[in-house]
């Protein structure tokens, strides 16, 4: 159950009010545009809440590139809620339904993102995937097979996965080639 000090925050669709519930995409029928990638643990059936106020205005970001506006809203959560793995503890939960308790921000797709979301990404070994300037970090296996940070830096900040997995390979085997 959450506590009466922490803040929760939720960042998506516009046009809710205080008042009104956020719910699981799974009871949303019009929800056929919310596609999440492959490499998160999603379940459609919660809602998803975080302390992080970055991180809800990144998502409500996210959220206003594809529908053209969004909202951060303060929320409560109703019932009980549980972590999501995707994130440290205590960053991200999943609830059944929480309660606008406060409109924080209207985003628009001009909005830009804080970012947040690289401070929490790691890679599977749960080694940091980007370090504070958003320049890629490589994996203990990338370390291993001889990738360096210095041999990403060019990838520029903010590379995705599939940039820097593609870059890496393409890198290991041209030192096995030559």
């Amino acid at each position: 159950m959450a506590d009466s000090v922490t803040s929760y925050w939720h960042g998506g669709i516009t046009g809710l009010r205080v008042g009104d519930d956020i719910i699981p995409m799974s009871q949303i029928v019009e929800a056929e545009w919310a596609k999440i990638g492959d490499h998160y643990d999603y379940d459609p059936n919660f809602a998803y809440i975080t302390t992080d106020y970055d991180l809800a205005h990144d998502t409500a970001v996210h959220s206003a590139q594809g529908l053209g506006t969004a909202a951060v809203y303060r929320v409560r959560p109703e019932g009980a809620t549980s972590h999501d793995d995707d994130y440290p503890a205590g960053v991200s939960l999943r609830c059944r339904r929480a309660r606008i308790v406060e409109v924080a921000s209207e985003i628009t797709s001009k909005t830009p993102s804080r970012k947040t979301d690289r401070k929490y990404m790691v890679w599977t070994d749960g080694t940091a995937l980007y370090d504070a300037d958003g320049y890629v970090q490589p994996s203990k296996i990338l370390r291993a097979q001889g990738v360096h940070k210095a041999d990403l830096r060019p990838l520029g900040p903010d590379a995705s996965f599939d940039d820097v997995r593609a870059f890496a390979r393409e890198l290991i085997l041209s030192r096995r080639d030559a």
